[in-house]
């Protein structure tokens, strides 16, 4: 006997004859229930419907955010970063500020600050680059920048730098990128191409690799959001 939404039916001597186990006594049933022996309530089906979109969901969601990030190292082995570090949260407002100021993709200045600083306020390189951004003394003061080591001035400063890129290079995101970590001059020099600078080539790729997978992690955020309640 098997029973669903208050209905029930017996197998036939026939059918118990035909199933030879546990297996295929279970698709008789399946197939009786699909012929019509037993029904679903009109309920019964949307909350199947939304069981099964839910649990698509949330499958397609757990493997794509199993999958790392791939970064370069100086050498050129690769390693992985699945996320940003954890103090990279407490810069979120100040990075989503600059970017509605500067007109720019918050998750772009994201991977920018990821390769250039690791979120790191206090950094300096060898050439003098300081802050988040890793601005230049003379990128600072043209994007009106009095402190480096203050997020708030560098990320503004930074995103307002970038959106400049990318506007000179007509949305060309490659050369943009390029131009921020060699200098517009040097994208210039080599016919809006990225310059064939070591650091550069390995600089672009990973920026952009970074700022895809953030892109897609937010994607999937929004379209699990907007998944209906149950």
């Amino acid at each position: 006997m098997w029973a669903l939404n208050n209905q029930s039916f017996r197998l036939s001597s026939r059918d118990n004859a035909l199933a030879r186990d546990s297996k295929t006594i279970m698709r008789i049933r399946l197939y009786k229930a699909a012929s019509g022996n037993l029904r679903f309530t009109r309920y019964g089906w949307v909350m199947l419907v939304k069981y099964a979109l839910a649990a698509m969901f949330l499958c397609v969601a757990g493997i794509c955010s199993a999958s790392p990030i791939h970064e370069y190292t100086a050498d050129g082995a690769t390693h992985f970063a699945g996320r940003l570090p954890a103090r990279a949260a407490q810069y979120d407002a100040i990075i989503e500020a600059a970017a509605q100021s500067a007109g720019v993709e918050s998750n772009l200045l994201r991977a920018v600050i990821k390769v250039e600083s690791g979120f790191n306020p206090w950094a300096v390189s060898k050439a003098g680059a300081v802050g988040l951004m890793q601005l230049m003394p003379a990128t600072a003061i043209r994007f009106g920048v009095f402190n480096r080591y203050d997020p708030l001035q560098n990320v503004r400063g930074g995103a307002l730098y970038l959106g400049f890129l990318i506007n000179r290079f007509r949305h060309n995101l490659d050369l943009a990128i390029a131009a921020y970590n060699a200098g517009e001059d040097a994208v210039d020099r080599y016919d809006w191409r990225i310059p064939p600078f070591i650091e550069t080539l390995e600089y672009v790729p990973k920026v952009l690799k970074i700022y895809r997978a953030l892109t897609d992690q937010s994607q999937r955020q929004i379209a699990l959001a907007a998944l209906p309640r149950i």
